[in-house]
């Protein structure tokens, strides 16, 4: 696959993450004291050198394709970042500040077997990047005819009730404030009391309460800030390409701060929002790059000082370590994840059962999903279920180890699908929905599990049945076409 002069990013995006792949490798090679457990760690850079060769035509379309740059980069963390992070914190195995009762030598029995199965799931997912079809995009000069769109007095009205009933259940059940906060916490304690905050939710709120309640909030966290980017482009942006500019980056910024127990849908719809800001405002588009660098430097201080470096604190490898690897799936917790024992079928059957709107209410005392069992496994019999189980691990518990990356694969391809189906659309709102699917889709192998991934196929569903049901006028985008 030849790079042409205009793939300067994507060439140099290729060559950094190889070179940082090979720089890992060379330092877990010559690291002294690794454990037995880990003897296969290198094996995880060297994968992602391996599989990017083969996959480097996909490399062509990085920063240009969204499911490609977030696939490519999750997994470049995975391969990557996290056995970096784990040798500098002289493998320490921890699952966070709980108590826990998983034994270390579990653990650390399963730990080359993990990496093996992240090395399968890794060469599956490059495997189908590399034979995709991706099609080039052609950008019309043509600007987004944003002001073309228009809603209903009912989706209005919609909205407004919403608005209406989510208020008034904050006011009878002040509990439900537990669910959401703003901005993350800052240090472990801040941690802690996030989540006594909503353990007291869900204990204080009727359980249909409290997740109509959920539905309610996250259905207005999503519809809201592209509503009010649309209201500032129409009455301000329009006209004045600065202003408008301004102002709807504030409403990017409010929406990264406000937080739900789920952080990264805050992050997901930011980026969403970022991605439709680009095409309503050449200005933007413009100074993407560097907006992107803001938001990583941004992203980096505030990890330093929730990890306690400013303070000199000399467990800060520990702490990221622990951090990076539950957050994107690393060896650590696929080890734990392959501890599962039962009968998997019966497992997900449980995991779908409970993953639809209202299952985690209506079906609540009908056995245990992987999850939680995850969860007990870490922290005990009945502890909340706060850790995630990653995908891979849920696969192999399922159908075992050669089918295990068959849920990833799912999700991968559902990703690439929404992405073309937000280039094809005409309608501003559904361009919205579609690239937000394909955010939480691209996401889903490293920072999701099945039972995540299924609520959100189904909010998204729902979100494109509002949208058809509610809106007169479709919307006119670039006319944008696969060749």
């Amino acid at each position: 696959m030849k790079f042409k002069k205009k793939n300067g990013p994507q060439i140099l995006g290729y060559i950094l993450t190889n070179i940082i792949a090979l720089m890992t490798l060379i330092f877990l090679m010559l690291k002294d004291k690794a454990p037995e457990s880990f003897y296969l760690l290198p094996l995880l850079p060297l994968s992602f050198i391996l599989f990017s060769g083969i996959a480097i035509r996909s490399f062509k379309y990085l920063f240009e394709r969204l499911s490609i740059t977030l696939i490519i980069g999750i997994y470049f963390i995975r391969l990557v970042i996290l056995p970096l992070l784990l040798a500098l914190s002289d493998y320490y195995i921890g699952f966070g500040d709980y108590i826990t009762i998983i034994s270390d030598q579990l653990v650390n029995r399963n730990m080359n077997p993990a990496i093996m199965l992240l090395v399968y799931e890794s060469f599956v997912v490059f495997l189908v990047l590399s034979i995709e079809k991706w099609p080039s995009i052609k950008s019309m000069k043509s600007k987004l005819e944003i002001n073309s769109f228009s809603s209903t007095t009912v989706f209005k009205l919609f909205l407004m009730l919403n608005i209406f009933i989510l208020m008034l259940l904050l006011l009878i059940f002040p509990a439900l404030k537990g669910y959401f906060s703003f901005f993350v916490a800052t240090n472990n304690e801040s941690d802690i009391i996030a989540s006594s905050n909503l353990l007291t939710a869900r204990n204080n709120v009727p359980g249909v309460i409290y997740w109509i309640f959920v539905m309610i909030f996250q259905l207005l966290q999503l519809l809201l800030p592209i509503i009010a980017v649309k209201f500032i482009y129409k009455k301000i942006g329009y006209k004045n390409e600065l202003l408008g500019s301004l102002m709807s980056l504030i409403i990017l910024l409010l929406t990264l701060v406000v937080m739900t127990p789920e952080k990264v849908t805050s992050i997901s719809i930011a980026l969403v929002i970022f991605m439709v800001l680009r095409e309503i405002y050449p200005l933007i588009n413009k100074f993407s790059s560097g907006f992107f660098l803001i938001l990583l430097l941004s992203a980096t201080l505030g990890l330093v000082f929730k990890s306690g470096l400013y303070r000199n604190d000399g467990s800060i490898w520990i702490f990221l370590s622990q951090t990076a690897n539950a957050y994107f799936a690393g060896p650590l917790n696929i080890s734990a994840g392959l501890m599962l024992n039962g009968n998997g079928l019966t497992s997900l059957f449980f995991d779908v059962l409970r993953s639809v709107p209202f299952g985690n209410f209506l079906f609540s005392n009908m056995g245990h999903t992987s999850p939680e069992s995850f969860n007990y496994l870490i922290k005990g019999e009945g502890a909340q279920v706060t850790k995630i189980i990653p995908m891979i691990s849920q696969g192999n518990y399922y159908l075992g180890f050669l089918l295990a990356p068959v849920l990833t694969l799912i999700s991968v391809k559902i990703a690439i699908i929404f992405e073309r189906k937000s280039v094809h659309t005409k309608n501003f709102l559904n361009k919205y929905i579609y690239l937000y699917a394909t955010v939480l889709f691209s996401l889903s192998p490293g920072l999701y599990n099945l039972n995540i991934s299924l609520a959100n196929y189904w909010f998204i569903l729902i979100y494109i049945i509002i949208v058809k049901l509610s809106f007169l006028k479709k919307v006119e985008v670039r006319e944008q076409n696969y060749e």
